[in-house]
C-alpha cells in the first residue's frame, strides 16, 4: 500500500508511505521518504486487551535517562519518567528530561514481544512560515521543535531496556521559520544525544516504609542508611557539591548533626520521597543566585539511588542557562 501525505501548508515536500503487511506475524512494515531521506517503519499489532490480558510487565517503573559530562552544550540533568503498565497492554508515561523539558506519552503499547514504541514531541511553539516568502501570506502554525523516540524492551526480570534519540533543532528568528515566544531559553542552539534507558519496577511503600530500601521494614525511627550521598554538579556550579545524609525507615532525610552546614553551600536541604510513585524532589540553596532552587527526579529501588535535575542559572552576567544533575547513592 501506497500513500501520499501532503505538506504544503508547513512548506515542506510530501511524505511517501510504503506499508506492507506480514501475515500472521501481527507486524507492519514499510518505508516513509521525502524524496531526499528514506525512513524505514516497522510497527506491532496491540494484541492484548480486557479478554486477552498480560501480566509479565503489569505494575509502575522508574526510568532514568544519562546527562551529558558537559553541561555548557547538552543538558547536564538527569532525565527521568514514570511508567505505568496496565494488565490490557495500554502504558501510560511521562516525566521530565534533563533539560527540564516535560514529556509524557498515553497512546502507548506493549507488543506481543514486549517492545515499547516510543515518541514524544518536545517544545511545542507558535512559529510563522512563509511559503513564498511575501508578507502577504505569512501563516501562524503550532509545531514541536524536537522529539524522543526509540524502541525499548520490557524484560521478565522487572527491567526496561533499550536507546532512545533526543532531539532539539536550533531556535531560528527570521522567515521562513520564525518561532514565537515563549519558548524554553536552555540550549537555545539544540542538541542531538542518544541516551541509553535504564528502568526498574518500582513497588509502592507505605509511608512508614523506605523508599531506597525496598520491602526491609524497620522501625521507622531507624536510619536505614548512614552513609548515603547526595551530590550536585553543574548547572553553573563552579564545582560540584556531595555530603554525606542521613535516611530513615519513614524517608526522613537529614543532615549528620556535626555537619548541619553543608560544605560549600549554606542553608538547609529538604529532598522528599513520594513512596507511590518513587519521585523525589526537594530545594538546594544554591550558591550562585543566594537563594534555595528546586530539584527533582526519581528513584531506582532496586539499585536503592536516585537521579535527577536541577536549573542552572545566570548571576551577575556569569553562567548561561544550564541544568545541572543530582544523585543520591549508597555506597
Amino acid at each position: 500500500m501506497q500513500a501520499i501525505a501532503s505538506r504544503n501548508n508547513f512548506g515542506k515536500p510530501p511524505l511517501t508511505v510504503n506499508l506492507t503487511a506480514v501475515f500472521g506475524s501481527d507486524q507492519i512494515t514499510g518505508t516513509v521518504s521525502d524524496g531526499v531521506f528514506t525512513s524505514i517503519l516497522s510497527t506491532e499489532r496491540a494484541v492484548y486487551s480486557k479478554i486477552n490480558t498480560q501480566t509479565n510487565y503489569t505494575g509502575k517503573y522508574t526510568m532514568i535517562l544519562p546527562h551529558d559530562s558537559d553541561s555548557s552544550t547538552s543538558p547536564g540533568g538527569y532525565g527521568f519518567g514514570l511508567i505505568t503498565v496496565l494488565t490490557n497492554g495500554t502504558i501510560t508515561a511521562s516525566g521530565f528530561l534533563g533539560d527540564s523539558a516535560a514529556w509524557a506519552q498515553s497512546d502507548a503499547f506493549v507488543s506481543k514481544s514486549g517492545t515499547w514504541h516510543l515518541f514524544c514531541g518536545l517544545y511545542s511553539s507558535k512559529y510563522v512560515t512563509n511559503k513564498f516568502l511575501t508578507p502577504s501570506v505569512n501563516m501562524t502554525n503550532t509545531g514541536f521543535r524536537g522529539m524522543i523516540m526509540g524502541s525499548l524492551q520490557f524484560s521478565n526480570n522487572a527491567a526496561i531496556g533499550g536507546n532512545l534519540k533526543w532531539f532539539k533543532t536550533t531556535i531560528t528568528n527570521h522567515l521562513p521559520h520564525n518561532y514565537l515566544p515563549p519558548y524554553s531559553t536552555n540550549y537555545p542552539v539544540g542538541f542531538t544525544n542518544e541516551m541509553e534507558v535504564t528502568a526498574l519496577r518500582y513497588v509502592p511503600v507505605l509511608a512508614t516504609h523506605p523508599v531506597l530500601a525496598g520491602l526491609t521494614y524497620p522501625a521507622a525511627s531507624v536510619k536505614v542508611f548512614t552513609n548515603a550521598i547526595i551530590t550536585f554538579a553543574d548547572g553553573n556550579l563552579t564545582s560540584s557539591i556531595s555530603n554525606n545524609l542521613f535516611i530513615h525507615a519513614n524517608n526522613l532525610v537529614t543532615l549528620p548533626s556535626t555537619n548541619s552546614a553543608w560544605a560549600g553551600i549554606k542553608g538547609p536541604l529538604t529532598p522528599a520521597f513520594t513512596v507511590t510513585s518513587g519521585l523525589v524532589a526537594g530545594n538546594v540553596y544554591h550558591p550562585g543566585v543566594r537563594k534555595m532552587i528546586p530539584f527533582k527526579g526519581a528513584v531506582l529501588q532496586g539499585q536503592n539511588r536516585a537521579y535527577g535535575f536541577f536549573q542552572g542559572y545566570v548571576t551577575n552576567g556569569v553562567g548561561t542557562n544550564q541544568t545541572g544533575s543530582f544523585s543520591i547513592t549508597v555506597p
